[in-house]
């Protein structure tokens, strides 16, 4: 079996070694080979990457722009990918299943399908249309967005979601949940960590309220560590400054380095307005953090609260509430991480996602039949 993965438009494998996370990613696609000598061909949105040494793994990459312009203009470059299906034809022929890693340039694959005549495997880490509503786009983005899902979904033989929020909003039985995974850890116990310090990850926008994060933490003797830059870095500066409230703003991190952060703090706290199956709260789940977490629908599919988590709606100060009963000591904080940490375990494991993506990748060739 020989799948082509087609990675988000404009997106390179490169862009994932250089933030530390490509052996992550890459594992899905690793396992599947070693399991099921499944081969992929990884199609990246560039002229040529060193990454030979994939080969082992029975992973080929194919640059799209090979021995093409690559337009530096954006539009053009979204205008060039719908004609590119068909230039790359001939070298796409032996393939089974065409697999479009996120929405954004799923036109491609769209396209290649037809042409080609194989199985349109969609996989969405989140709604595009639905984020779009959230963060109050243009009018013309969310119609695209809202347009390309539909035109998406019509042509795909399967589409994937990663959580029920997302599922619940199609009625269309190419839809399955398929949820993002982790890494295997060991659990380690809460001893030897910053006990007066929380962790939180993600743009600095207003997506994440690191604004009402900072207004929750004022008045209390704790530090709050910030990964990740964005458009209100200024901004939450000063209302840190405001608030007094000691904020060290970390940068964006190296995922290897950023995994060894997780192991050394006891609480991870996100406020975020919204979300699709955020990865760092999965993450932090898997290092044995005590996982703090803002009352919207995807957080609560990931955790129970006071079981093996924490959930707090954003009025009348929960949140520094919460803060204070952790802080003195009136929960069994290592219970509640283990049972956090089984849990991403059982749900979230990358042999579960394995076993799943083979299933899929079956089920599409027998329907071909």
């Amino acid at each position: 079996m020989k799948v082509l993965v087609v990675k988000t438009f404009d997106y390179t494998l490169e862009s994932w070694s250089k933030n530390g996370t490509l052996d992550r990613e890459l594992s899905l696609y690793k396992m599947l080979n070693a399991k099921y000598n499944t081969k992929f061909t990884i199609l990246t949105w560039t002229d040529g990457e060193n990454l030979d040494s994939l080969s082992r793994f029975g992973i080929e990459v194919f640059p799209i722009y090979k021995n093409q312009v690559i337009p530096s203009n954006k539009i053009l470059r979204i205008l060039k990918s719908f004609i590119l299906p068909f230039r790359l034809k001939k070298h796409l022929e032996t393939i089974d299943i065409i697999k479009q890693n996120q929405l954004m340039g799923s036109w491609f694959s769209v396209i290649l399908k037809i042409i080609l005549r194989k199985p349109l495997y969609v996989r969405t880490g989140y709604d595009m249309h639905q984020f779009s509503i959230q963060e109050k786009k243009k009018f013309y983005k969310k119609t695209m967005y809202k347009l390309l899902t539909k035109i998406t979904l019509l042509f795909s033989d399967l589409y994937t979601v990663s959580s029920n929020s997302d599922l619940n909003l199609f009625k269309n039985n190419k839809i399955v949940l398929r949820r993002n995974w982790i890494l295997n850890n060991e659990y380690h116990t809460l001893s030897n960590r910053y006990s007066d310090r929380i962790l939180s990850v993600g743009r600095l926008e207003k997506q994440k309220d690191f604004m009402h994060l900072i207004n929750q933490v004022s008045g209390l003797s704790i530090q709050v560590d910030i990964v990740g830059e964005g458009s209100e870095m200024s901004k939450l500066k000063q209302y840190a400054k405001i608030m007094n409230v000691k904020v060290n703003f970390l940068g964006n991190l190296n995922h290897h380095k950023l995994e060894e952060l997780y192991k050394k703090y006891k609480y991870y706290v996100s406020t975020s307005n919204y979300e699709g199956n955020p990865k760092t709260v999965l993450e932090s789940l898997s290092f044995s953090c005590v996982v703090i977490l803002s009352n919207i629908p995807n957080h609560n599919e990931l955790i129970k609260h006071n079981n093996s988590g924490f959930i707090f709606n954003k009025k009348n100060n929960e949140l520094n509430s919460l803060l204070v009963s952790i802080f003195n000591g009136l929960y069994d904080l290592d219970k509640i991480a283990k049972k956090g940490f089984e849990s991403v375990q059982r749900n979230n494991a990358l042999l579960k996602a394995v076993e799943n993506e083979i299933k899929d990748y079956n089920a599409l060739l027998n329907k071909q039949e």
